[in-house]
């Protein structure tokens, strides 16, 4: 009975964490369904994966930079809020629903493998409105960068499934998550076609990790090796660095002669053409980059760059972390999350890496090139996820290094 009772705990854990990485998703999927969930509804998903949290609760594990980053976090706004003219450009709701949440959700013993298969359950039903979701904007035919983002991590799913946790699952299991694979093939379709260079892009680096670091299928270690088609690969992509212009008409050209169409790689060639890759964000960093220099140790104020610039947001959550906090926040926040996913990745456990290169993908690529740092759940939950996996076994190598002193002691009571 306590086993149920814990197997249904940890169930209710991995759907809330499901639910909230997909929580855009799933309000698209409910605003097609209702319209008036298009206003409100990511507070509804958010207030259901909170609950679900809630349900599952019974033990958690705190480290210390789940504590202290969401201080920080919260002291900065609250300063901001009662010091700087204009305030955040952000709600303190969505600050603790985007940036603070995540930190509770690992706190749980959350199995990502899970997550993953959940995520294609819940999702899947975007096939029965796609009509309403996917909707085609304008003569490029075009889906809003927010539907674009919205399925990615979903997008990602599918594919960390097929490549990796297919070869690992049980024959019935196998094929029912193949077929719910099919509906992220259609979003990944329309995303390639229709969408936003970001998430493409993001896909890309997923298979780039896929390619670098393969599992051992006999054990939880993964083998990082340099293959053929890594080698191709690499090649091919200082290539398109080198001579993307000429390369990308000749692969638009090809593609057109086929009929086939990828809207972002359109997009690259007009903005080639225009000098202007990427599209107007040089100004943004440039930007950002002065009010970090302005103001190196505190920042100027969390979420602020709207108020300050009159632009929405750097458009790179490196830069609106130093912009917005400056020396402290960069260090506590960034600092411990490299020395965190170094330490994953040192470990070499396929059970760490494979969750974390999806996360990582899905979050921080993306987040290089777009959108408001602080309402990228994806990325504080990659954060926080780093944080939670790779925080030092200072316990173990204590318990270690006690067990080898006394192991040298007895040897000298003998001798």
């Amino acid at each position: 009975m306590t086993l149920r009772a814990t197997n249904i705990r940890k169930g209710l854990g991995n759907l809330s964490v499901a639910f909230y990485l997909n929580c855009q998703f799933v309000r698209s999927i409910l605003a097609a369904v209702v319209p008036g969930f298009t206003a409100h509804g990511i507070r509804f998903v958010i207030v259901i994966s909170a609950v679900l949290f809630l349900l599952s609760v019974r033990t958690i594990a705190i480290g210390l930079y789940q504590i202290l980053i969401p201080f920080v976090i919260v002291l900065y706004y609250l300063v901001t809020s009662y010091l700087f003219p204009g305030g955040s450009a952000i709600s303190f709701f969505e600050v603790f629903s985007y940036a603070i949440m995540p930190f509770f959700l690992t706190m749980l013993d959350v199995d990502m493998s899970k997550v993953v298969k959940l995520t294609l359950i819940i999702t899947a039903p975007a096939m029965l409105v796609s009509n309403k979701i996917f909707v085609h904007l304008g003569s490029g035919n075009v889906i809003k960068m927010l539907l674009s983002y919205s399925i990615l991590f979903s997008a990602s799913c599918g594919l960390t499934y097929l490549l990796y946790y297919r070869g690992y699952d049980r024959k019935a299991g196998k094929f029912i998550y193949t077929v719910l694979c099919l509906p992220q093939i259609y979003y990944l379709f329309e995303m390639v076609s229709f969408g936003s260079r970001g998430p493409i892009l993001s896909l890309i680096v997923l298979v780039i990790l896929i390619m670098y670091f393969k599992p051992d299928n006999k054990s939880d270690i993964i083998n990082r090796h340099f293959s053929l088609s890594a080698l191709l690969f690499s090649i091919a992509a200082v290539l398109i660095i080198m001579f993307s212009e000429e390369l990308l008409s000749i692969v638009s050209q090809y593609l057109g002669d086929h009929n086939i169409r990828i809207r972002s790689l359109n997009k690259m060639i007009r903005l080639s053409d225009e000098a202007d890759v990427l599209h107007g964000r040089s100004d943004y960093y440039a930007l950002a980059l002065q009010g970090f220099i302005d103001s190196p140790a505190f920042g100027k104020g969390f979420d602020m760059f709207a108020t300050n610039t009159g632009l929405p947001y750097p458009h790179n959550f490196f830069l609106q972390l130093a912009y917005d906090g400056g020396i402290i926040m960069l260090i506590i926040v960034l600092v411990p999350v490299f020395q965190a996913s170094v330490r994953i990745l040192a470990k070499k456990r396929f059970s760490l890496f494979v969750p974390w290169a999806l996360l990582f993908s899905a979050s921080v690529v993306g987040s290089l090139f777009s959108g408001d740092l602080w309402m990228r759940y994806v990325l504080w939950f990659f954060f926080a996820y780093s944080l939670r996996y790779g925080k030092k076994d200072v316990l173990r190598k204590m318990m270690k290094t006690i067990s080898l002193q006394r192991r040298k002691k007895i040897v000298r009571i003998k001798g």
